[in-house]
């Protein structure tokens, strides 16, 4: 969120907050907040084991362009 305080036409002052965890949440990094102790733990290793497909894509593209 960006926010602007102009003062005689120019910008006088600027503010700016990232909203991290908003944008965790909707990558779907952060469990959801419904989810109980084991659905958490459920939800880590799903998001373990997908990064760690994209990581090995991303190490397959290197090999294969170089």
């Amino acid at each position: 969120m960006t926010i602007l305080r102009s003062e005689g036409g120019r910008v006088a002052e600027l503010w700016q907050q990232a909203d991290q965890l908003g944008a965790l949440e909707q990558l779907g990094v952060v469990p959801p907040k419904t989810a109980g102790p084991f659905g958490q733990i459920a939800h880590t290793l799903k998001v373990g084991a997908r990064f760690g497909v994209l990581k090995a894509k991303a190490a397959r593209r290197r090999r294969s362009a170089g």
